[in-house]
């Protein structure tokens, strides 16, 4: 139960139910090189309780208007409601189905897990946008389904352990896709097939059938040159400005010509860690990487500007002398579009080297453990087709490289 929901609706019930069998302990399994083995199924449901502890409520707000009547000037006090209540406000429900296989290969020389998963979300919590004559904004409701498909493969391994050196690694990677199935109900006849179908929400990016942080916006094409004025004046535009694909060739940019470009979560997640381990000397590299996804990059039209000198950043903005295809001239057209580029990334993250002083040094001393390390933090990111500073925080991050000593006494 949770009392913020709607009066109607403050309690649901969620419940799971998991199998799993180790087939590696029955009698008929005989695979020398196969140590462990178990297969687990799942299903549940879950509740999700994302929702302010008023927002199902009416508010109440007040104040005071100036009001002139007869030439006299008088302040009238308000009391009005500035939000819409909802009593039938309930709990945003997933259903999961998920499989996973364990595994243990060759006594412990490879640790590894592969998971599946298919989840249904429905009844999603979500601000639903109000006509004006209503008087309010949006009303929390609760709308829609969701599906997600994904999966994620764990790996741990031992590549090198012999007389005093070992290497281990652990390895990760997963994927996710979603699709909207449903948002609110409304059906309208489709005018060429005469069919029914569900109304999509264009005011937020919402498409039945595609993903929810699916970009639907304009291709961009470059940028208008010198010989183009011609076509650029005809779009409202000027050289320099970002040119835009007309998809219908109607000669205006409108939501027709709007397409979907990719996904602005990152498809694949991938992580590597290695340990490499050689009498007192350990050596640690972390890494990780977010492929096959976009991000809006709107410093390429250059409007980070003096307006009648130049750009913040020394950039290559377009110049009739210098003719770029990428970056816009300064304080460009910019209005109702994006600019996309793909963001995906390869990052090492931490690199750490550190020696433990022998024992037979550190009894002189009367010291129990002494350990000395070097480590890097951010040292290394690659993003080939990223043009803006950290591709994850649109700005420049450091790298930092720190010394350490560690002693107990």
């Amino acid at each position: 139960g949770y009392s913020a929901f709607g009066q109607a609706n403050p309690r649901a019930n969620f419940y799971s139910v998991a199998a799993g069998w180790t087939i590696s302990e029955e009698e008929f399994f005989n695979v020398n090189w196969l140590d462990q083995l178990k297969i687990r199924l799942s299903y549940g449901v879950n509740g999700n309780r994302g929702v302010g502890i008023y927002d199902a409520l009416s508010n109440l707000n007040s104040g005071k208007f100036l009001l002139i009547e007869g030439g006299a000037e008088t302040y009238v006090s308000q009391l009005y409601t500035s939000r819409m209540a909802n009593s039938n406000l309930k709990w945003e429900r997933t259903s999961a189905y998920n499989g996973g296989l364990d595994f243990t290969v060759l006594k412990g020389r490879l640790i590894g897990s592969i998971e599946g998963y298919f989840s249904i979300t429905e009844d999603l919590i979500i601000p639903r946008q109000l006509p004006n004559i209503t008087g309010y904004a949006s009303v929390f409701s609760n709308l829609g389904q969701v599906n997600n498909t994904g999966f994620e493969i764990n790996l741990n391994t031992v590549n090198i352990s012999m007389n005093e050196f070992t290497w281990t690694s652990d390895f990760s990677v997963s994927h996710n896709k979603n699709k909207i199935i449903h948002l609110f109900g409304d059906y309208i006849t489709d005018a060429v097939t005469g069919e029914e179908k569900e109304v999509d929400d264009i005011t937020n990016e919402w498409f039945i059938g595609h993903a929810s942080d699916e970009v639907w916006d304009y291709r961009t094409l470059g940028i208008w040159q010198v010989a183009e004025s011609d076509q650029a004046t005809a779009y409202s535009r000027s050289v320099g400005d970002y040119k835009l694909e007309d998809v219908n060739g109607d000669g205006k940019y409108t939501n027709d010509d709007k397409q979907f470009l990719g996904y602005r979560r990152p498809k694949v997640r991938l992580s590597l860690r290695n340990d490499l381990q050689y009498k007192n000397w350990q050596l640690s590299l972390k890494m990780y990487s977010y492929l096959g996804h976009l991000k809006a990059n709107n410093y390429l039209r250059n409007n980070e500007a003096f307006y009648d000198r130049g750009t913040y950043y020394d950039v290559p903005y377009w110049t009739p002398e210098n003719p770029g295809n990428k970056w816009a001239r300064v304080d460009s057209y910019e209005t109702n579009f994006n600019v996309w580029e793909n963001n995906s990334f390869i990052r090492l993250d931490n690199v750490s080297l550190s020696y433990s002083v022998p024992q037979s040094i550190l009894s002189k001393v009367n010291i129990v453990s002494c350990r000395l390390s070097v480590v890097a933090d951010n040292p290394f990111v690659y993003a080939p087709e990223w043009s803006w500073m950290d591709p994850e925080n649109d700005a420049y991050t450091p790298s930092y490289i720190s010394f350490k000593v560690n002693i107990t006494l």
